[in-house]
């Protein structure tokens, strides 16, 4: 399998990312999507990736599964997980889990959980790492009860 060129770049009037075997794929709307890709610098724009390694990513209205870079920038996109250094998530974005050293939040983007040393911005998560915390706890606590009851609710031994 070989990798993408060094620059990687799609938008709208260009011919769109290829994956790695170098086929190009589109959804039902005609807008490009692709497999993994792995670049020094990834521009997407209206178009989608399972996943993306780089050292800066921007992401405008479009999304990928998993993006591992440097730094990132999403407007008007998604992402399912993303791991940084720096990230700026601006206006319409929308991520489900970030891990990042410092992460930058404005109005009108979402984050599901956040794990960040430092955060900027006006959006809370829905679920920060205390709030993570004590759902495992939780869920550590339910398990050990209903572990207890199945061990002790069984039938005994018949001769």
């Amino acid at each position: 399998m070989t990798d993408l060129e060094p620059m990687t770049h799609a938008d709208e009037g260009s011919p769109a990312l290829t994956d790695p075997l170098g086929d190009a794929m589109a959804d039902a709307d005609g807008n490009q999507s692709t497999g993994t890709v792995r670049a020094d610098h990834v521009e997407l724009t209206q178009g989608g990736a399972q996943s993306i390694e780089a050292t800066t990513v921007n992401v405008s209205q479009g999304g990928a599964g998993r993006i591992n870079a440097e730094e990132v920038s999403i407007r008007q996109g998604g992402a399912g997980l993303v791991q940084t250094e720096s990230l700026q998530l601006q206006e319409g974005a929308s991520v489900f889990a970030v891990l990042a050293d410092e992460a930058t939040v404005a109005e009108g983007a979402s984050v599901f959980m956040l794990f960040a040393r430092s955060v900027s911005g006006g959006v809370r998560p829905i679920l920060d790492w205390r709030a993570a915390a004590a759902l495992g706890a939780g869920f550590g606590i339910v398990f050990a009860v209903l572990r207890r009851r199945g061990g002790s609710s069984g039938s005994e031994p018949t001769a």
